[in-house]
């Protein structure tokens, strides 16, 4: 079993603002080594008005989880904008989002920050051919389409939106499985 913590780069976190890890990039990656982490998960908000790059932020957490010593699978999430599976994710992190946040629907259109084709699976199968896996996934570089929503409320409708039936959450898995995400 894997421990893995959810973090942010900016002063707090997208979700429920929780404080951040901005400035304190030595003393989290410290306590995360300590506690044993295996995976920090790293989001792209409130990030001061963009002074620094989201290279610069994830390349100086990604310094300081190194200097631990202790081996922690860094993600990195930041939604796709800079297209960091062309050019700097892997050399920062072993996991990086390429795409907006995944909802646990088959379609669903565009309405969160990032680049893709939407937010349901059918959407990110499509995305993710668009972008040809492959040519960007490499040894401690995998490309993430966001988490699974495998099976996710699979009673639960709001405004008319429905989740995923039992084969497409196997479709979905599947993908994912193909993509090594």
């Amino acid at each position: 079993l894997k421990l893995g913590l959810y973090t942010c780069v900016g002063t707090q976190t997208c979700k429920y603002n929780r404080p951040g890890s901005y400035g304190n990039f030595e003393l989290d990656a410290q306590t995360f080594a300590e506690w044993g982490v295996d995976q920090v998960k790293a989001d792209y908000c409130h990030t001061n008005g963009g002074n620094e790059t989201a290279y610069e932020l994830y390349s100086a957490f990604s310094d300081a989880l190194n200097a631990t010593g202790h081996p922690m699978l860094f993600s990195l999430c930041e939604w796709g904008n800079d297209e960091v599976w062309t050019g700097w994710g892997a050399e920062v992190g072993q996991m990086y989002r390429v795409q907006m946040d995944h909802l646990p629907l088959w379609h669903f259109p565009p309405q969160a920050s990032g680049v893709g084709f939407g937010q349901g699976v059918r959407d990110i199968i499509e995305w993710m051919g668009h972008l040809g896996p492959s040519q960007w996934t490499k040894p401690h570089g995998w490309l993430d389409p966001d988490f699974l929503m495998t099976l996710f409320l699979e009673d639960f409708e709001a405004d008319g939106w429905t989740p995923m039936t039992y084969t497409e959450s196997r479709t979905e898995f599947s993908f994912y499985a193909l993509w090594a995400s």
